[in-house]
């Protein structure tokens, strides 16, 4: 199996964890807030993202995360 470098955008610690066991063998960035998420896709290029559907209302705003 190719190694994806994947993003995900999760604010709930438990979710992390269970995100990054599931995804063991590619390359991942966890991002807790929207500003960290935006922050690595200012830095990174990705193949796929997760991103919680559920987050804050201060961090949830689709228009706000840029399309790649």
């Amino acid at each position: 199996m190719e190694k994806l470098d994947i993003l995900v955008l999760e604010d709930d610690k438990l979710a992390q964890k269970i995100m990054a066991a599931q995804l063991t063998g590619h390359k991942i960035d966890m991002a807790g807030d929207l500003k960290s998420a935006l922050g690595y896709l200012n830095r990174e290029r990705y193949d796929i993202g997760f991103f919680d559907l559920m987050l804050g209302p201060d961090d949830w705003c689709p228009a706000r995360i840029p399309k790649i």
